[in-house]
């Protein structure tokens, strides 16, 4: 199997591990769901040079929010499980540590951008902000090990 496949099959397992695995926890309430239209709506805000705001509340007026959120959601699934094949790492506790390690997309970047500060803190729900991050992660590092874990099954890695 060529590089470009499995990170595109890691990237992607990734992905909807952490979305199944939130869509079930986040309706116990535990975390909160994954807001495709946020995500779009502020990919779509960064793609017109409007990288800051002070509350969340502008940047979820992009039409088609939704659609664009899921898309742009899978394609940096992908995107961030580049390093892994860089590095070539086959140690599953690292893949681990590296996906959970994503986490600081949401703290350092996204949070920051919409007006909640370093690891959500101007938010009144940090805890619960963080909680989510983290735990939606660690779902997206448990798809890059089942992954791994499938293509050594079907593979021989060197």
């Amino acid at each position: 199997m060529s590089k470009i496949y499995f990170i595109i099959a890691m990237g992607t397992m990734g992905t909807i591990f952490m979305d199944v695995f939130n869509y079930f926890i986040s309706s116990t309430g535990l975390i909160s769901p994954i807001n495709y239209n946020a995500i779009g709506s502020l990919i779509n805000a960064w793609i017109n040079l409007n990288f800051i705001f002070d509350t969340p509340t502008p940047m979820f007026e992009y039409s088609i929010g939704y659609l664009w959120g899921g898309v742009v959601h899978y394609a940096i699934g992908v995107i961030i499980a580049v390093p892994i094949i860089l590095i070539g790492t086959t140690s599953l506790m690292k893949i681990f540590l590296y996906g959970l390690s994503t986490t600081l997309i949401s703290m350092v970047i996204v949070y920051p951008s919409i007006g909640g500060g370093l690891f959500a803190s101007n938010f009144d729900n940090t805890s619960f902000l963080v909680t989510t991050s983290i735990l939606n992660h660690a779902f997206y590092a448990s798809g890059l090990i089942v992954t791994e874990i499938i293509y050594r099954r079907m593979y021989v890695r060197t």
